[in-house]
């Protein structure tokens, strides 16, 4: 599917009653309504069929799929990282680099936002205190078109942490166009504002199918994200 940007992916896991989640103003519940056979498919009940998640902010391409079997199937090739997933953002900042590797750990943060821990190469007595281990996270990068004070980048996150591609180039010192949680007030434009929106896309994903068949899809940016860029040029 095409998710748009401002939708939930699933409600709450205290959501459980088919009822209850057809309800709701999320993935799951359009799901529940175009194909109410998925109910029971997956691993909790407020996810039905559902195999991965955007955050509400992001846009773009999702798999969904019909039955328990394809299901197992799908999800494992997420785990082992055999999925093919790019994103298209536009990041505040030039970034010189015409591509990279992010590999910031990232971690929950004491104010509940996710935090990119930069790798300690050495302990001592300097970094000991503050040290604090995050998970492994992966995420790389091709610059697409320069503008002057932004970056539009194809990001292939290679891990699936939280917020990854959010976390990881609001490390960087580029935080992406229109995020409302990991914000630089000293970066962030007003046109972050007329945009009204993260300006992050499921660009493309590939899988295979239980027959061993590559499936691969692609989604072009949103009328309002390609309109955005047109009064950058």
């Amino acid at each position: 599917i095409d998710k748009p940007s401002g939708l939930i992916t699933h409600p709450s896991r205290f959501v459980e009653s088919q009822y209850d989640v057809a309800n709701t103003v999320s993935v799951s519940a359009w799901v529940l309504k175009h194909t109410p056979s998925v109910w029971g498919v997956g691993e909790y009940a407020n996810r039905p069929g559902i195999v991965h998640r955007l955050d509400k902010e992001t846009s773009g391409l999702m798999v969904i799929v019909k039955n328990q079997k394809m299901f197992a199937h799908v999800k494992d090739q997420f785990k082992s990282r055999k999925t093919e997933k790019q994103y298209i953002t536009l990041a505040h900042g030039v970034i010189e680099e015409d591509s990279g590797v992010l590999d910031f750990e990232i971690a929950m943060g004491k104010d509940g936002k996710m935090a990119a821990r930069p790798k300690v190469r050495q302990v001592n007595l300097q970094t000991v205190r503050t040290l604090q281990k995050g998970k492994d996270a992966v995420t790389e990068y091709e610059v697409m078109q320069r503008f002057a004070g932004y970056t539009l980048v194809r990001a292939k996150p290679r891990t699936g942490r939280t917020h990854q591609i959010r976390v990881h180039f609001f490390a960087y010192n580029h935080p992406l166009v229109g995020d409302p949680v990991y914000v630089n007030k000293k970066i962030q434009h007003a046109r972050d504002r007329k945009l009204g929106r993260l300006f992050l896309h499921s660009h493309k994903l590939a899988f295979s199918d239980l027959m061993g068949e590559q499936c691969n899809f692609e989604s072009k940016l949103p009328p309002e994200l390609t309109s955005f860029i047109d009064k950058l040029t």
